[in-house]
């Protein structure tokens, strides 16, 4: 018997949503997680949710909020959570009465939310948001981190006797990289602990079927909140509208989001279109690995670095801006490509796989991901933009693919998801052998 709240008829699960990123930062994982959470509660269902405390030590007021102590890692953007306080909250959380359990992540709160789910016989939904290989080829620090990650993944996970096999297959595959290796193994294992494992893109679900993960695998797209680009509302410090063709980009200034690559590419299309001119809104207090390049970058007057805005006052950006520039081939959905479609602005991409909302020379131009072939799409798109037909026709298939992806969908699918699993007759013969 479950606990499904009953609400005029209507079976409302109770639900404990896991996260190692919460709290503010414009940040893909923060934005989907706050929104599902947002929209559940709209609709009745009671959410216990699981994060680290804020970046003051302090959580939500709300009750229904398990805020664990944290502590802020240099480079880290989100705080990650120490450990402390994990068996009071696992006490507590017993007594919500809990239906399912939804893990956003690979830190400690979301392997502790896995854990909770098998210990008290639960379905387990995991949403994968993040290519943690890209990253960690970016950051080096993590990589002595990757071994025990594993280690502490197969201890909790590890349960199915095909697993292991799928093991040595992955150890083939990748070789002399050891790092590489482990985090592709503890993924597998991680993911094929689940019941589900929701994926926010094609790009994504084909990634983790490739590592091996044997899961049931649903994609439902994180919602963009489609408000956001449509706003007019005047923002005093809004960059001013030259006369030149204005690059926007909308992300976090860190390396593995290609600004290398953006930036060396803006410098070649201002040989061949000099008033041009990019703004760049997102935080940059972490690209440690990128100071030298930001420095000059910051003493270039045609570009411009905003810095990290409310994510209301993101619209004055897009309003102002005459293309969007996608430079990351790390993402795995993307969501400032819905906002900048829904603003009607055409894109220039690198990535080849994320295009749920780019049509190749209808709203987007999709190239290589180097700086030479970014750079003559940039300068293409210059020329197309001149044409108002184009802009015209950009805007509207931009526009109409971004309203297939609202946040309200993606609650829909999910709680869809979530009843679909609850009282599955087989998932108890597997909780038991989870148990032991």
């Amino acid at each position: 018997m479950t606990n499904i709240q009953i609400e005029c008829g209507v079976q409302l699960p109770r639900v404990g949503l896991f996260t190692d990123s919460a709290g503010p930062g414009y940040n893909g994982v923060n934005i989907a997680v706050a929104q599902l959470h947002e929209e559940l509660r709209a609709r009745g269902h009671f959410v216990a949710f699981v994060a680290p405390s804020d970046s003051k030590g302090k959580g939500r007021a709300d009750k229904s909020w398990y805020a664990l102590p944290s502590l802020r890692l240099p480079g880290m953007h989100p705080p990650v959570a120490t450990g402390w306080g994990l068996f009071r909250c696992r006490r507590l959380l017993v007594q919500e009465r809990l239906d399912v359990v939804h893990v956003h992540g690979v830190g400690l709160v979301s392997l502790f939310g896995i854990y909770f789910a098998q210990k008290n016989s639960l379905p387990l939904v995991v949403s994968w948001h993040t290519d943690l290989s890209s990253y960690l080829q970016h950051y080096g620090y993590l990589r002595p981190l990757v071994r025990l990650w594993r280690h502490v993944v197969t201890t909790i996970c590890t349960h199915k006797p095909d697993q292991r096999m799928n093991c040595e297959d992955s150890d083939r595959r990748y070789g002399s990289d050891r790092q590489q290796c482990d985090l592709a193994i503890g993924t597998m294992i991680l993911l094929n602990a689940a019941d589900y494992v929701t994926a926010p893109s094609e790009k994504v679900a084909n990634q983790l079927k490739h590592l091996g993960v044997t899961t049931p695998i649903k994609m439902i797209p994180s919602g963009a909140d489609l408000r956001i680009p449509v706003l007019r509302s005047r923002v005093v410090d809004a960059p001013r509208r030259s006369h030149g063709h204005r690059f926007l980009y909308v992300g976090r200034i860190t390396p593995e989001k290609g600004i290398a690559l953006l930036l060396d590419a803006f410098s070649i299309v201002r040989h061949k279109v000099p008033n041009a001119t990019m703004v760049l809104v997102g935080d940059y207090r972490n690209a440690r690995r990128l100071r030298k390049r930001l420095r000059a970058a910051f003493n270039d007057s045609n570009i411009t670095f905003v810095g990290e805005v409310e994510r209301t006052a993101l619209a004055e950006y897009y309003s102002n801006a005459d293309s969007f520039v996608f430079p990351s081939t790390s993402d795995t959905q993307a969501l400032v490509l819905h906002e900048a479609a829904q603003a009607g602005l055409p894109i220039v991409s690198v990535d080849t796989e994320l295009l749920a909302v780019l049509r190749q020379n209808k709203n987007a131009l999709i190239c290589d991901a180097t700086a030479a072939s970014l750079a003559v799409a940039m300068t293409e798109m210059v020329a197309l933009c001149s044409d108002s037909t184009y802009r015209n026709e950009a805007s509207k298939v931009g526009k109409a693919m971004s309203f297939r992806y609202s946040k309200e969908q993606q609650a829909a699918a999910t709680i869809d998801l979530y009843k679909s699993i609850i009282g599955q007759p087989d998932r108890h013969k597997r909780a038991e052998s989870h148990a032991r």
